[in-house]
């Protein structure tokens, strides 16, 4: 009887140790102890059996209609395919082609008949389903317990660092599970990043700069790219403060392919981030920290203000750019030139194409809206009247705190409840099965002696910040009277990026309407703490009992006519 052999292997398979080898020697042997002829072999390696959408079992399919052979030999059913619907569809097809299905496993299965075959059948692919999914459980649960461990494991090293599987000592045994190491080729680099960033530079800055220095990519090219950098500023930035994390991402099908291929060796290819409380968060060595945690937020800070405060390649001067909202759909209005003529237009049908547009939004002249914004912020200053109300609101809302500006306080407690969310995992882990009692226990003391530690550093920082006391409204008013005074003696001759620079300093928010506006703003100022951990405070200029809003002066008939065009 002319037979073809078929047999899989995933990929996580092949990480428990088992190969295509052993499917190889069971199919071959069973063909030439009962005399059949191999016609053709249909082998895949490190390819999911979730999908019926492989290379190997369309060619199989194929030449089954094409009647190549009489049987087809594999080990067990679920090498075929690990969903129940795809293995009783795929054996129904054979079925119908007059084929039989011979498992090595199962000896004597082909000749079933009736309700035992479809029982048969049937239990046989319900239960590669479940093996599938405690494969996926059981493999998901020692890489937590791995990584629980403080081992860190990852497929992708992040730059300035080099990823060990494992050390090994002189007679082979493992004396050290997965760990970063410095990359002594890169970590000086980094450090001139990070620097940088910290300084307040734009990310296309740090390229050309690295480009001029000709220090080149991990891949020893000169162009950086900016995903690259970005990975550094970004997803990777708390890699360098001493703080990995795992599973900060889950796999999923993509919405679109990129690489144009008919038959993926698996359906989730792409990836996206997970809600922060799932990360595994892992403690690297002291000697691996290059920044401190608050070196982090201020270049994430800093990074934070590139974005917004970005001119980009503008070809007219806008005083208010990135600083004007449509009061209809609250979204960013963007610079724009409609014939010749500089304006500020909501972004809503550029955000939503190629959807229709919901805003009804329109656009402004830059010059009259800058004008009209520009005498406001002159009358601000000249009559510190409305600043001086804000500031006394803002006092008083903070007399019952003992604390201003508490930055660390709040990253305390954003620490407490990522804790208090690992130990409600842990004992989800315990009712599913993922985790023994006693590996349960492990792990939520580590997380009780966590917490211990953070009720120690509240208390300590509760009492340095009420040492500090509080803001003193009358000297914060000789200040704010102070600050105006010596502003309104140069505001006559100012330049314009002097003008744009208090635009930016006064973090204005411009809302406008159909030939009306308003304006948001805050003051920045410190606290009396005087360490680098306090954070910026302010108080708004123009929230509500304080808003107002203006008629656009010039001509509004003007203004009307660009809205409608």
């Amino acid at each position: 009887m002319r037979v073809a052999l078929q047999g899989r292997v995933s990929t996580e398979e092949q990480k428990e140790g088992k190969t295509i080898d052993t499917q190889k020697v069971d199919t071959r042997g069973y063909a030439s102890l009962n005399e059949h002829e191999i016609v053709k072999e249909y082998w895949e390696e490190g390819v999911s059996g979730a999908t019926l959408e492989r290379e190997k079992m369309d060619e199989l399919r194929a030449d089954a209609k094409a009647s190549l052979f009489d049987a087809l030999i594999s080990v067990r059913p679920d090498r075929l395919s690990r969903e129940q619907v795809d293995q009783l569809t795929l054996l129904k097809e054979l079925d119908q082609l007059g084929i039989k299905a011979i498992f090595t496993s199962q000896p004597g299965i082909e000749n079933l008949e009736g309700v035992q075959k479809i029982m048969i059948r049937g239990n046989n692919a319900m239960y590669s389903e479940i093996e599938r999914v405690v494969i996926l459980e059981r493999t998901s649960s020692a890489r937590k317990r791995v990584v629980g461990e403080g081992n860190v494991m990852t497929s992708r090293s992040p730059y300035g660092l080099n990823y060990v599987r494992h050390s090994k000592d002189d007679q082979g045994r493992t004396i050290k599970r997965g760990h970063f190491i410095p990359n002594p080729q890169e970590i000086e680099n980094l450090k001139l990043i990070l620097n940088w960033a910290k300084d307040g530079w734009s990310q296309r800055r740090i390229i050309k700069e690295l480009f001029e220095r000709k220090i080149p990519t991990r891949n020893g090219k000169l162009k950086w790219q900016k995903s690259t950098i970005g990975k550094i500023l970004g997803v990777n930035l708390s890699v360098y403060s001493g703080i990995w994390y795992y599973m900060k991402y889950q796999h999923t099908e993509p919405k679109f392919r990129i690489k144009n291929t008919k038959y993926p060796k698996t359906r989730k290819s792409s990836r996206t981030l997970r809600d922060k409380s799932e990360w595994l968060q892992v403690k690297l060595p002291p000697e691996l920290s290059i920044i401190s945690p608050e070196e982090v937020e201020l270049i994430r800070r800093r990074q934070k203000e590139n974005t917004t405060l970005s001119i980009g390649n503008t070809k007219h001067q806008y005083l208010v750019q990135r600083r004007v909202f449509c009061n209809k759909c609250n979204g960013g209005d963007g610079c724009d030139n409609f014939h010749g003529v500089s304006v500020y237009r909501c972004r809503d049908k550029k955000r939503r194409f190629p959807e229709p547009t919901i805003c009804s939004g329109g656009s402004i002249k830059s010059e009259t809206l800058d004008d009209a914004v520009w005498s406001d912020i002159k009358r601000l200053i000249l009559q510190p009247t409305l600043i001086k109300e804000a500031a006394k609101k803002f006092v008083e809302s903070k007399k019952d705190d003992g604390v201003v500006g508490n930055y660390k306080l709040e990253e305390l407690a954003r620490k407490r409840k990522e804790l208090e969310r690992q130990k409600e995992r842990i004992d989800d882990g315990f009712r599913e099965g993922l985790y023994l009692v006693a590996e349960a226990k492990s792990q939520k003391v580590k997380v009780n002696e966590l917490l211990s530690q953070l009720d120690q550093q509240e208390n300590e920082e509760m009492v340095n910040y009420k040492k500090a006391g509080q803001i003193d409204y009358n000297q914060l008013t000789v200040d704010i009277e102070s600050l105006c005074k010596d502003l309104g003696t140069v505001l006559h001759r100012l330049s314009f990026e002097e003008k744009k620079q208090i635009v930016q300093w006064l973090a204005l928010k411009v809302s406008v309407g159909d030939h009306h506006y308003s304006i948001e703003g805050s003051l920045p100022i410190y606290n009396n703490v005087g360490n680098a951990n306090s954070r910026p405070l302010s108080f708004d200029v123009g929230p509500a009992g304080h808003r107002q809003d203006h008629a656009v002066p010039g001509s509004a008939g003007n203004s009307a006519s660009s809205d409608t065009s």
